[in-house]
């Protein structure tokens, strides 16, 4: 015979397995949080949007780039072994392993399939932050280049005066790009052109050997009207 909801609520209740169930589920929590703290280093792993928002997300397998040993470290039980818990991969003091092949579980998207993605990274000290980023903004339009423009006043300028941008986030997995942009003198105007992602980047203007400030702008990817606006530099102008 079937039992209604509220039978079966009850019937397990009275067998005495939620009591069994949270037991287990204590001691799992208490063996996870022990591992944890028995591996004293740890790399911080945020994930970002392309518009700089964080992400929740699971690694759920963790591969060396090269031996010592294969397959999952999150499933090892030797000296190699790591564990994922609160956005930190905890690993030990001294481990031979530098390079990590991570595959990530961000959950389902709005179509209910599963976002699953792999992410690679080094491992340099016992205790380091590397950022991630997933996601890209597209214009939909088959362009060459993407522009990110506006216009900077408040300091003299001359030559030395310099304007450039790079990927806020997330580029330990691919080159590192800086892309330089062109900056009229007479009267502060400035695009740069390249084939930048559509993700979050930051602008710097500087001059010399110095940046004077920076910027944040969410960059579309073929869009020429990725537009920073008015940048103010009164008050920060070098000094020579």
């Amino acid at each position: 015979m079937l039992l209604d909801p509220a039978s079966f609520v009850e019937a397990i209740r009275g067998s005495g397995l939620v009591g069994t169930m949270l037991g287990v589920m204590t001691i799992f929590t208490r063996l996870l949080f022990a591992a944890s703290s028995t591996l004293p280093c740890f790399v911080e792993l945020p994930l970002y949007d392309a518009q700089g928002n964080r992400l929740a997300f699971e690694v759920v397998n963790v591969r060396a780039l090269e031996l010592p040993e294969k397959g999952d470290l999150l499933k090892s039980r030797g000296p190699h072994r790591m564990v994922w818990k609160d956005n930190r991969l905890y690993f030990s003091q001294g481990i031979p392993i530098t390079g990590l092949e991570l595959t990530l579980d961000g959950g389902r998207d709005t179509r209910g399939r599963s976002v699953r993605f792999i992410r690679k990274i080094e491992l340099f000290g016992c205790q380091q932050r590397t950022s991630l980023q997933h996601g890209n903004r597209e214009a939909g339009v088959d362009v060459s280049a993407t522009v990110v423009k506006g216009r900077i006043y408040g300091c003299p300028l001359d030559d030395a005066w310099w304007i450039r941008a790079l990927p806020m986030y997330g580029t330990q997995d691919r080159p590192t790009v800086v892309y330089d942009g062109y900056l009229r003198k007479s009267d502060g105007y400035f695009e740069i052109k390249a084939s930048m992602r559509g993700e979050r980047h930051i602008v710097i203007v500087g001059r010399g050997r110095d940046p004077i400030t920076s910027i944040g702008v969410d960059v579309v990817e073929g869009g020429t009207n990725n537009d920073v606006g008015n940048v103010n530099l009164r008050g920060k102008c070098p000094k020579d």
